[in-house]
């Protein structure tokens, strides 16, 4: 509370329920671009034998999955194709001995493969992703044919014979790719982010056409040529997971409707389905737009909606397959909208994460940045693991000290970099916080429930440090626990404003408390965030147009915004804050369901009612002025967060749990804050585990 004196380390509770099991672990990996393979052939020997060892070595971090691109991406020095033949539909002229990769690219996984095989990891698993078909295959762009770029809304040409050859030519290089590296590959993906026509190789979908594409092309003849392999739609960025999800799996609700459509994510999506051809659903850890801090920061709500998505489809179409193989009058019926699965029946379709990526340009080892960097990696692949992901790719596996080479200049960081003169190799600290996770989570292992509730009230320094929040981050519920990511304070001056109160940088941030009542942090905006699903946001302070006014708590519980912005998501609606009841039911032992202004719900509230179908009963807050806290009342709700606080962006302290292949427990545990944290960590079957966590680390328990 207010004044106390800081004591000593933070505390924290990590339950782990391993009676609630949840999905398996596929593994995790990085990308083998051409950037990556031609840095490593021009290392020296003991060099190459490094990167070797660190990613496949005994002991190494255990990767098992490789993703390559098909024909070139931004990370290859040209744009190239296996088949430049305009108008060879035939592909008489693809180059079945990809020559291209041949160079270097296909060495390097050779390496690779063979190097995990002799540490004994599991079997590797390579897939491909295209980044752009032969120009010739593609919509022309201000009227020419190229491999760069993209005609919106389609890139591919709109006429059956293209798409029909792209369809095979995608399984041709399956074909060709796997007679060079001697192994089946694992999987593919249908296109790297479909939404965006990137200056760089690109082709264009929304969600119903690349669905389309799989139904009509794609997944027939790879069915047909590659059985074994596994089809993954979307491979973008979280925010539109619901629509893509739908537009491939559709659910029951929108099938027994008998409409034609419907609306995900403020996108009208087909519900013809993908033919039963998708195994999953691949996406990327992007925020969008061009603030890369956000990166890796939210969207983990929407990974639990297409989870409920997937699972409801897999029970949906079992139950509707049975009532429809005979109609009330006992004649067969028929339904042209996709009523099947991929795999086993039963099967729920998995989720993976295709692709993750510290940009812009790199961070300097041991900078503030690097360790920035790293906490993002193992904050987004902790989440997304909490949230029903079955593992987790990289990009680059490694780069040139520039960060190439690119031939769009767009530069990037990996794990591993070479030195400037190619003489050796620099680690990135996020290679080892990456290990934590694919060393010990090994494939065949299975998450389990956790729920994590800490204390950094009585912490050194007090409240666990500053929140390191940027501005952008999104709202969202997660267990009480005092820290400074959780205090907020309303200006004295009485304009409303309210400002996450950060403590330890009290002079240079200038929170509600000081002398001249101005706040100079950050504040909650007027406005949601669109990128992170419409949740509300804290941004700077000064930017004064944006930023919310509230009306003081009143007697219904509720923040009020008194100005929100013209032209907005609801016009003039009145908004409160509001905890979204269609992600707290999914989210709410563990925390993190997002937090939104939404329209007031007057009409729920002259009813009484808390029963799901009005929002009045997530929008009902305490707030402490001792504590700064800010608690959801919605506690008479099945779905309600009991004891959950607003928080900025995500708590210093979370941890990720699974039983693995061999029986034992183990549980990933990360710590942000400023503070030292004494942990106990404790099985349901009352085994504990006591340990500590230095500020700003990540820590691996196995017990058993």
């Amino acid at each position: 509370m207010e004044g106390s004196v800081p004591q000593g380390p933070a505390t924290a509770a990590v339950e782990i329920d391993l009676r609630t099991r949840r999905q398996s672990i596929i593994g995790f990996g990085g990308a083998f671009t051409e950037a990556a393979a031609l840095t490593f052939a021009a290392l020296p020997a003991f060099a190459q034998r490094k990167v070797l060892d660190l990613y496949w070595g005994e002991g190494g971090i255990g990767y098992t999955i490789g993703r390559v691109p098909i024909n070139s991406c931004d990370f290859s020095v040209a744009t190239y194709s296996f088949d430049d033949h305009a108008g060879d539909w035939n592909l008489d002229f693809f180059d079945m001995n990809v020559t291209h990769d041949q160079e270097t690219m296909i060495p390097f996984m050779k390496r690779a493969i063979s190097t995990a095989k002799a540490s004994g990891l599991a079997p590797m698993k390579i897939f491909g992703s295209p980044w752009s078909p032969p120009a010739w295959l593609k919509a022309p762009l201000h009227g020419q044919h190229s491999m760069t770029g993209s005609q919106t809304p389609a890139g591919l040409a709109n006429d059956p014979r293209s798409k029909m050859t792209w369809a095979k030519y995608l399984s041709k290089w399956a074909t060709a790719y796997e007679g060079q590296l001697g192994i089946a590959l694992w999987g593919m993906t249908v296109q790297n982010e479909p939404e965006f026509a990137a200056p760089w190789e690109a082709c264009k979908y929304n969600a119903t056409t690349e669905a389309r594409f799989i139904r009509e092309y794609l997944g027939p003849v790879l069915r047909a040529e590659h059985p074994d392999l596994k089809l993954m739609a979307f491979d973008h960025n979280k925010d539109h997971l619901e629509a893509w999800t739908a537009a491939m799996f559709p659910q029951p609700d929108d099938l027994a409707s008998g409409a034609s459509s419907a609306s995900y994510d403020g996108e009208m999506v087909g519900l013809e389905g993908a033919g039963g051809f998708v195994d999953g659903m691949a996406f990327h850890w992007y925020a969008g737009g061009v603030d890369r801090l956000q990166d890796g920061t939210f969207g983990y709500h929407f990974l639990s909606r297409a989870h409920e998505m997937l699972e409801a489809h897999a029970k949906g179409t079992i139950e509707t397959t049975k009532l429809k193989e005979v109609g009330p009058g006992g004649a067969e019926e028929h339904d042209d909208r996709d009523n099947s699965i991929a795999s086993a029946p039963g099967a729920i379709p998995f989720l993976l994460g295709s692709e993750g990526c510290n940009c812009p340009g790199i961070a300097v080892a041991g900078t503030s940045m690097s360790w920035m960097r790293a906490e993002r990696y193992a904050h987004d692949v902790l989440q997304d693991l909490n949230n029903w992901s079955n593992g987790w790719v990289d990009w680059n596996l490694i780069l040139s000290s520039e960060g190439g080479p690119n031939h769009l200049g767009n530069v990037c960081d990996a794990p591993i970099l070479a030195n400037a003169d190619f003489s050796d190799i620099t680690v990135q600290p996020y290679l080892f916080v990456l290990g934590h996770f694919s060393r010990f989570l090994v494939p065949g292992t299975t998450i389990v429930s956790t729920r994590v509730t800490a204390d950094f009230s009585t912490a050194s320094p007090i409240h666990g440090g500053h929140s390191r929040i940027a501005s952008g981050a999104a709202l969202s519920l997660w267990p009480c626990d005092s820290s400074s990511r959780q205090r907020f304070a309303f200006n004295k001056n009485g304009d409303g404003k309210l400002s996450l109160n950060d403590v330890e940088t009290k002079s240079d941030v200038g929170v509600a408390d000081n002398d001249a009542g101005a706040l100079l942090g950050l504040c909650v905006a007027s406005a949601n965030n669109a990128v992170a699903g419409y949740s509300a946001q804290v941004i700077d302070c000064d930017a004064d147009e944006w930023v919310a006014r509230f009306a003081p708590v009143d007697q219904k519980g509720r923040l009020t915004v008194l100005n929100p912005p013209e032209g907005g998501q609801f016009g003039d609606t009145p908004l409160c804050l509001t905890a979204l009841p269609q992600y707290l039911e999914l989210m709410s032992r563990s925390g993190g369901g997002p937090v939104a202004l939404a329209p007031c719900d007057e009409e729920g509230y002259d009813k009484g009612s808390v029963d799901g179908e009005n929002l009045s009963a997530f929008q009902r807050w305490n707030y402490d002025p001792s504590s700064h806290l800010l608690t959801s009342l919605a506690a008479t709700h099945p779905a309600a967060s009991v004891g959950h606080c607003i928080t900025a962006g995500w708590p210093f302290v979370s941890a990720v749990a699974g039983v693995t292949p061999s029986g034992s427990a183990v549980a990933v545990v990360v710590n942000e804050a400023s503070s030292e944290v004494a942990v106990a960590l404790t099985l349901d079957d009352g085994t504990e585990v006591i340990g500590s966590l230095p500020p700003n680390s990540i820590e691996t328990f196995i017990i058993g």
